[in-house]
């Protein structure tokens, strides 16, 4: 009987294994390892963020999946063996005859020289903090910093730039505090392509929200509360909120996975990597597009590639020819503030110039955010 063995419990390291569960049957096991007890979508950070929902809501219980027949470890990762097929981690050793490797993109704040750590957006530990600030500041700069690229879901800055307008315009606020975004590239999402980059630009100039492109940031000065680009010029900020570095993590990087983009290399279609047997979705692969770039680190293409993985594991372990293909399709939602939202289209294998459609901010799409977070965790922890 086959041993799967899973790495990291996001969407991708869930969806692949829902979509092999009817591998139980037949005697294969499959284990889920992660240093984390607790799943959460990066989209409850930025409700978090603006009061609208509290820290202690939309979490899932990883241990859950142990009542659908998958073992759940809960351990740190520390190393992938992958000539003896063993990963090794701070409880011991797990053998495997297929891995699936969805351990996510590591946040880094520590690249940027100064950076401080309670301005990490990424941090649902840290979010909280940031809301306070935000409730109290009167006047000055909320200055929402881009401190590399790629990073894990590209519309959440300037979703969180639009919420936070909203915000200080409910408490009336709004004229006596300015936001500003930077990025380091020339344009907002520029592997959307530059449909995207437009309504992106049009949504921030609506709302009097400054974006500096092109403005790789250098290092913070916290106790001046500036930053300071390549460029060398500087932003003063009263709240800052930064998007720091991504990185693969070390274990996958020592292990010598990663190539020239700092990411895992795999098949586009099947996720495999050079190695066989072991597979890599989501964050942490990288998915090379038609032209320059590399598929977004989304939540909604991990999980798309590990229904694929899955799928095509099961095929294999019942004797059939794996058939799935990942299509370089997805969706996200863009929020633009009171309870709106656009639903963006996204075909990665296509034109660059024709990559995503956007629909109209509405009410509509706000429900259709809420129902895509309420329908994962109840399939995955109802």
């Amino acid at each position: 009987m086959a041993r799967v063995l899973i790495l990291g419990g996001g969407f991708g390291g869930l969806a692949a294994a829902h979509a092999l569960l009817p591998a139980l049957a037949s005697g294969h096991t499959i284990t889920l390892v992660d240093r984390r007890d607790r799943f959460l979508m990066g989209l409850a950070k930025l409700w978090v963020l603006v009061g609208e929902r509290s820290p202690d809501e939309g979490w899932g219980d990883l241990a859950r999946i142990e009542r659908k027949g998958v073992r759940f470890v809960r351990e740190e990762i520390a190393a992938l063996d992958l000539a003896r097929r063993v990963v090794r981690t701070t409880g011991g050793e797990h053998g495997y005859d297929a891995l699936i490797i969805a351990l996510g993109a590591d946040v880094a704040p520590e690249a940027v020289p100064g950076l401080p750590p309670e301005a990490n957006l990424y941090d649902a530990g840290r979010v909280p903090g940031l809301r306070d600030q935000l409730a109290r500041v009167a006047r000055g700069t909320v200055a929402l910093v881009v401190c590399g690229a790629p990073y894990k879901c590209p519309p959440a800055p300037f979703e969180a730039a639009l919420l936070v307008d909203a915000l200080l315009r409910r408490r009336g606020v709004r004229d006596a505090v300015s936001i500003e975004v930077s990025i380091p590239d020339a344009e907002p999402m520029p592997v959307a392509g530059p449909h995207a980059g437009r309504a992106v630009r049009a949504l921030l100039a609506e709302r009097r929200i400054a974006l500096r492109a092109a403005s790789p940031v250098a290092s913070v000065d916290a106790a001046a509360r500036a930053v300071i680009f390549a460029s060398g010029d500087r932003l003063a900020y009263d709240v800052l909120l930064a998007v720091p570095p991504h990185r693969a993590p070390r274990v996958v990087r020592d292990a010598g996975l990663t190539d020239g983009t700092g990411w895992i290399p795999v098949d586009p279609a099947t996720l495999a990597t050079a190695h066989p047997g072991v597979f890599a979705i989501g964050d942490v692969a990288a998915v090379k597009l038609p032209g320059p770039g590399l598929l977004p680190k989304a939540g909604i293409m991990a999980e798309r590639h590990g229904e694929v993985v899955g799928a095509n594991l099961l095929a294999s372990l019942a004797g059939r020819a794996p058939e799935r293909r990942f299509d370089g399709a997805g969706y996200c939602f863009f929020e633009v503030g009171e309870r709106r939202a656009m639903q963006v289209d996204g075909t990665f294998f296509a034109d660059p110039e024709n990559r995503t459609r956007f629909t109209e901010p509405s009410a509509e799409g706000f429900a259709a955010k809420q129902r895509f977070e309420r329908e994962r965790l109840e399939r995955w922890f109802g």
